[in-house]
């Protein structure tokens, strides 16, 4: 305990609209730590304290301490339990999302078969249907619609077998072959879709079918996103370049939906967490994007403001091999 005269003091102009004091310093100490200070004024200049006092002032001081290092453990310990309860809840999702691929795998096999049968079927009936009518184009419906079913049942078997390996990608190839896929899907619902892709990209490494992925899901949210808005004149617009500062080829998807609150920004690459209305989404596309982007040691931004849209924003280094 230290007894000064308020003129000793940086805190002296503390005592300037009522003239010099007295204040008793006590250093607020647990387990031999000091963890704070206490400061007591009197405007007496003249104040004596008693050694009563002095030691009512220091168990006021020990009272405080023990208080505030409560506080600490109880805090410590609510985090502790949250970052229990965020493993538990972790755990339990990586067990569902387990359970999952697993049920994907299997009726992706189911379903191979009758399609294998389709697609024999669509390919004698183009071959021996006249070339001109309307059964031919029927049927040339058929077979293209059927072999891309196929290419999706494919990259499902491929990711559960996990022989999907990474190559050297080209990243604009990649986005003209999905775009194949999910463009009619996209412009069937009046969707204008602008595609403006950087010439002499540098190649990136990367699994096609795993990327691939990353594009279909961000197209989709973007096409849903405008369809929830419900708006007039819906814009898609896919962009490439090359970020040379940091190495990174960039890809931009960009819509005028609906947009996501700044509250939920923070979730959306959570599984299972989804902005769309309740029964049409699962939560799992970004949280797929997220984990792909990341083992190819990319990045994923997502910026959005609601009523006006969001941006996608992928990057992946070069390949430098």
């Amino acid at each position: 305990i230290a007894v000064i005269s308020s003129e000793q003091t940086r805190e002296s102009h503390l005592f300037d609209p009522t003239g010099s004091g007295t204040m008793v310093a006590l250093p607020l100490a647990f387990r031999n730590h000091s963890i704070g200070l206490v400061q007591l004024y009197d405007l007496n200049p003249h104040r004596v304290f008693s050694r009563r006092e002095l030691g009512l002032a220091r168990a006021f001081a020990n009272q405080a301490a023990i208080a505030l290092e409560n506080a600490r453990l109880v805090q410590n310990l609510q985090r502790g339990l949250d970052d229990l309860k965020a493993m538990q809840d972790h755990l339990v999702r990586t067990a569902r999302l387990t359970a999952l691929g697993e049920l994907s795998a299997v009726v992706a096999h189911q379903i191979n078969n009758p399609l294998t049968t389709i697609l024999g079927d669509a390919e004698i009936l183009v071959q021996d249907l006249p070339q001109s009518g309307s059964e031919q184009e029927s049927a040339k419906a058929i077979l293209k619609a059927g072999q891309r079913a196929k290419k999706v049942v494919e990259r499902i078997l491929t990711i559960a077998r996990g022989d999907d390996e990474a190559r050297s990608l080209d990243v604009n190839h990649s986005l003209r072959e999905t775009l194949e896929l999910v463009g009619n899907q996209i412009r069937e619902k009046g969707i204008d879709l602008e595609v403006d892709l950087a010439t002499s990209l540098p190649r990136i490494v990367a699994s096609s079918g795993q990327i691939t992925d990353i594009w279909t899901n961000l197209l989709i949210n973007a096409r849903d996103a405008i369809v929830q808005k419900h708006v007039a004149e819906g814009k898609i617009v896919v962009q490439t370049q090359d970020n040379h500062e940091r190495q990174m080829v960039e890809v931009s998807i960009q819509d005028n939906g609906v947009g996501i609150p700044d509250n939920q920004l923070e979730k959306v690459f959570d599984p299972f967490f989804t902005t769309k209305p309740h029964g049409e989404g699962t939560g799992l596309g970004l949280y797929i994007c997220h984990q792909i982007v990341a083992d190819h040691r990319g990045e994923i931004q997502i910026t959005s403001a609601p009523n006006e849209g969001t941006i996608a924003t992928v990057l992946f280094p070069y390949d430098v091999a």
